[in-house]
């Protein structure tokens, strides 16, 4: 499939095919997600893939794959944002954070702009 959809991928300028032209419908109480669900919930959402994303690849290679999340906490009542920030606590490896607060990760607070 990849093969023979090459010549014409090089002509468009992009990829007709593969994983990340599929669209993920993700459900809250059978309802799409992205039309129905708060803000917080939809980042909620987002934040348990990337987690079960890190979990899996964990898993599978020999070696703790990194953990990148932008905005950490945008969005999120204080009892998800405390959760999240109990499990990134509990992560072995390295973990790269953006917010625009700072974060409640206990001995690991690194504030570049004041």
């Amino acid at each position: 499939m990849y093969a023979r959809l090459r010549p014409r991928e090089m002509e468009l300028g992009f990829t007709l095919f593969g994983p990340h032209r599929d669209d993920l419908h993700i459900l809250l109480n059978h309802k799409e997600a992205r039309l129905f669900a708060s803000e917080g919930q939809q980042r909620s959402s987002v934040a348990a893939m990337r987690l079960a994303e890190w979990e899996r690849l964990a898993q599978a290679e020999a070696e703790q794959p990194l953990m990148l999340l932008d905005d950490v906490g945008m969005s999120l009542d204080s009892m998800r944002s405390a959760h999240l920030m109990k499990l990134l606590q509990q992560m072995p490896g390295q973990r790269f954070l953006t917010s625009t607060a700072p974060l409640a990760l206990e001995g690991h607070i690194l504030e570049l702009f004041k």
